[in-house]
């Protein structure tokens, strides 16, 4: 159990040194690729989430869960590789198509895989490792985010060679775990989802599912495909102080994602969900101050301290003991397409309304939109004290 984890946790740490990714606005930029093409390029990997979904649980069908996970990561490696040698818009889509297929089948199925690694009692255990695990990822991100802004200015190109690195590093130490052989026989994918619509979801799930994919939706997409454009454009950020900037979103983000868990001991699970709404809406209309480069970097810090305790807090209050490895995998694998699902309505959106009107109007109408729907979600699945949802849909709607 021990060497499993030190391998996870290496696994995870590494695959998140996106080295790449806090620059990738500017790289299309500096490429002259029109701005609705640069948000339409990063939309396509969110789609990718939603078309790819389920297919982690048809190659887990067939092979352990680490393979599925180390093939995931050999994809993303090669969809940075196109990256490297082409600005032709199809190349790049390609490259994107690559990369949000690589990220849907890893995802899932490492949540998966380490749930796994764990029986039913030792729940308490799991959720500890969650937690350590997420908040290392995100000083991952941001020490990845700060190098990548660095070797960005030296060379653009570089920048990808590190995250492809990244890769495969992260292939090797997943391979490394011993993982139990597959004790479920091979089914459709049809028969499976029918199968799982009988099995004891506890109603809670259905919330979590979908305050994950909202706030991490907007978290995502606002950092990906909004922000680059605020400071890179807009303010026109030093490019020395550009990944600083940004990597504020990932220190406040890696303080709330190491506290949450013990937070969510002493206050209620459905306030601290609503605190995180509330920042993360705060912290997008202050981007609507564009040009006043105080308000944004505070904005960036509520950003990321919001999104931060989102994963961490989701996963510990979902109920996965009674579904089988399988299951576990398809559900949530239905959370991150419903996350793509976001991300791809709000860069598209976004990408444009920039030919409609401007910055600060884009971040006013996404509060509003973000408000509206986290309403909807804690009306609609309102959870009691003991942190259970009180709707009584059919359980089968989180599959879907």
């Amino acid at each position: 159990m021990k060497t499993n984890l030190i391998y996870f946790y290496i696994y995870r740490i590494i695959s998140r040194s996106y080295f790449h990714l806090p620059v990738l606005f500017v790289y299309f930029y500096i490429k002259d690729i029109p701005l609705l093409q640069i948000e339409l390029l990063l939309a396509v990997y969110g789609f990718m989430l939603i078309i790819s979904s389920k297919w982690n649980v048809l190659l887990g069908q067939r092979l352990k869960k680490k393979y599925v996970i180390a093939l995931g990561e050999i994809i993303k490696a090669i969809g940075l590789v196109c990256f490297l040698f082409s600005s032709n818009i199809l190349i790049l889509i390609v490259g994107q198509i690559l990369s949000g297929i690589g990220y849907s089948l890893a995802v899932g199925t490492d949540a998966s895989l380490l749930r796994s690694l764990f029986s039913n009692e030792m729940s308490e255990q799991y959720k500890k490792v969650e937690s350590s695990s997420n908040s290392f990822m995100f000083i991952s991100f941001l020490l990845s985010g700060i190098l990548g802004s660095i070797i960005f200015q030296w060379n653009a190109e570089y920048v990808f060679y590190f995250s492809i690195g990244a890769n495969i590093i992260a292939t090797l130490s997943i391979i490394l775990i011993t993982e139990k052989n597959i004790d479920e026989a091979p089914m459709n994918i049809n028969q499976r989802i029918n199968k799982d619509i009988h099995s004891q979801i506890v109603p809670e799930n259905i919330f979590w599912k979908n305050y994950y994919a909202l706030a991490r939706g907007f978290s995502q997409a606002v950092f990906v495909g909004f922000l680059p454009y605020l400071f890179f454009i807009t303010i026109k950020v030093n490019f020395y102080y550009f990944g600083m900037i940004l990597s504020l979103f990932t220190i406040t983000g890696f303080f709330s994602a190491r506290f949450i868990i013990k937070l969510s001991k002493k206050i209620d699970k459905r306030k601290l969900a609503f605190g995180t709404v509330f920042m993360a809406t705060l912290s997008i209309i202050l981007f609507s101050f564009s040009e006043n480069y105080f308000i944004s970097i505070i904005a960036i810090s509520l950003l990321g301290f919001s999104s931060g305790g989102v994963r961490p807090l989701t996963f510990s209050n979902l109920n996965t003991t009674e579904m089988s490895d399988n299951q576990r995998s398809l559900f949530f694998s239905s959370i991150e397409k419903l996350y793509g699902f976001w991300n791809v309505f709000l860069l598209i959106g976004g990408g444009i309304l920039f030919y409609l009107t401007n910055f600060k109007n884009i971040m006013l109408l996404f509060a509003a939109i973000y408000v509206i729907s986290s309403i909807f979600i804690f009306k609609k699945y309102e959870i009691s004290p003991s942190g259970y949802a009180t709707n009584k849909k059919m359980n089968s709607e989180v599959l879907k």
